[in-house]
């Protein structure tokens, strides 16, 4: 029996990828042929490579930034396709804001994701890395549009975007950079096609006022789209797309 060759592809979920939005990306990108590989924190995932991962804990961190560095440097890969996928406001009150829940907030939606940018950045800068292209996927939220959510997850995603745009200007030629405005999607997708069974009447109310498209977008919809927009694409290097259906522009 001949043994296949290894793939010379791979797709990185960084804090996600057991469920939601990260599964359906390495779901994705493995029928295109990816390998997969998951760092994170719940269920281990069969069909990819596991490290945990806990963005809260700097041992964590540090040990995930060395396994990554490890496979950017690591000479068995001629592609990389990272996903960033911390996010979310971690239950911030808007007027009763807690220290260690501001930290979290600013550690999941801007630290994590740009500091490991750019650890990646440097190692091909400093010729470390022998792989072809190194794509980074960046996902930032409606909120930095329409600032309705809480102000210092408004602010964490607001300063994700502005490093996105300040970093493409001097990113390494192999480095392609993307980032992809969501609305409500991945963990209230359940929620919301409960409600669309069980009260169709507020299901669509909710839609009128926060989606324009009338459209509610589903995590497989997004990596399908995500894929289609990277894999092997030149032209949209430096995309920033809003995937919110309107929901930016309330």
């Amino acid at each position: 029996m001949v043994k296949q060759d290894e793939p010379k592809c791979a797709v990185i979920t960084i804090a996600g990828g057991s469920r939601g939005l990260g599964s359906s990306i390495l779901k994705t990108y493995e029928n295109k042929g990816y390998k997969c590989i998951a760092f994170h924190r719940h269920a281990k995932i069969s069909r990819a490579t596991n490290f945990y991962f806990d963005i809260e804990s700097t041992d964590s961190l540090n040990s995930c930034t060395n396994n990554l560095l490890s496979i950017v440097n690591g000479g068995n890969f001629d592609e990389l396709s990272i996903h960033f996928l911390s996010g979310g406001s971690l239950g911030l009150e808007r007027l009763n804001c807690d220290k260690k829940d501001l930290i979290r907030s600013i550690m999941h939606n801007y630290i994590v994701p740009v500091h490991i940018c750019d650890l990646i950045a440097k190692a091909v800068e400093d010729r470390n890395s022998k792989i072809a292209r190194i794509d980074l996927i960046l996902y930032s939220s409606a909120v930095t549009q329409h600032l309705s959510g809480n102000p210092h997850y408004c602010a964490g995603k607001s300063a994700l975007e502005a490093y996105f745009k300040s970093a493409f200007k001097t990113c390494p030629e192999i480095i392609r950079m993307y980032l992809f405005r969501l609305g409500m999607v991945d963990i209230q997708h359940k929620y919301f096609h409960k409600l669309s069974k069980e009260d169709p009447g507020k299901f669509t109310s909710i839609l009128k006022e926060n989606i324009p498209s009338m459209h509610f977008t589903t995590p497989e919809e997004i990596a399908n789209i995500v894929a289609s927009m990277t894999i092997g694409m030149s032209a949209t290097n430096g995309l920033l797309c809003d995937l919110t259906g309107g929901n930016s522009w309330n």
